[in-house]
């Protein structure tokens, strides 16, 4: 057939894309909410960040799209790299996402901690936050795209 997918096969690549990205969403937010929770690294942040709970009350619904919205677009670009990549398996989606969190996420985040002077403690809660994230999203995508054998690229 070549390298064009037919109406059914762009149909269900469509379908499966959405319920991809749509999963790896939901497991960015249940995984942020689990970070953040005061007993893990929540408290911690907000006293090293400077931000009280009133602030981060304000807001709330607003904020929660504005996520939601971002994890969607993150989760549509780490799924497009993925299939570049041909990961097809929890361990390469792993691999994948390592690459992605540590080379892109935590440079980026470790920049402007260094020249702003914020503390390691605080660089490291929010960059860890972000490079697991990301490896649990490239994870779970890649062992989807193997699972319903989804075309790469």
């Amino acid at each position: 057939r070549g390298v064009v997918a037919s109406k059914g096969e762009r149909a269900m690549l469509d379908i499966n894309f959405m319920l991809v990205v749509s999963l790896a969403v939901l497991a960015g937010m249940i995984f942020h909410q689990i970070w953040y929770a005061p007993r893990m690294f929540g408290d911690e942040w907000m006293k090293l960040a400077h931000v009280s709970k009133t602030n981060a009350a304000k807001g709330r619904e607003n904020k929660f799209l504005i996520t939601c919205f971002s994890l969607f677009a993150l989760a549509t670009t780490l799924f497009t790299i993925i299939t570049w990549a041909g990961a097809k398996t929890a361990l390469t989606g792993v691999l994948v996402g390592i690459w992605i969190g540590c080379g892109v996420a935590g440079i980026t985040l470790m920049l402007p901690f260094l020249w702003e002077g914020r503390p390691v403690r605080l660089f490291l809660i929010t960059a860890g936050h972000q490079i697991i994230s990301i490896i649990i999203m490239c994870a779970l995508m890649a062992h989807a795209i193997g699972k319903f054998s989804l075309p790469a690229g």
